[in-house]
């Protein structure tokens, strides 16, 4: 089996990418000041829809109803004067 390292760049405060079952989040970071989330796939297995969710520092962040999301990573945008928080939604 090999896999590879893809690049999803996540365009609104919610943006949901059709990613390989069981790819792994590797890494979040800024480039050329969009956020993107790399995760290591598998082409070859079917697709699922996943969901990331970025949040300014001292937004809420809504946990109600059974809602969980998983904490990815920080990033830094504009020359470090706007910090996002990057989340995936896990569901309900």
């Amino acid at each position: 089996m090999i896999k590879y390292v893809w690049k999803y760049v996540i365009i609104r405060d919610k943006t949901i990418h059709q990613v390989p079952s069981g790819g792994i989040v590797r890494h979040v970071d800024n480039q050329f000041e969009k956020v993107c989330v790399w995760i290591e796939v598998d082409p070859n297995r079917s697709t699922e829809p996943r969901q990331f969710e970025i949040y300014n520092t001292g937004q809420s962040i809504y946990y109600d109803m059974g809602i969980d999301r998983k904490y990815l990573g920080t990033v830094k945008l504009k020359g470090d004067k706007t910090i996002v928080h990057v989340y995936e939604y896990t569901g309900v």
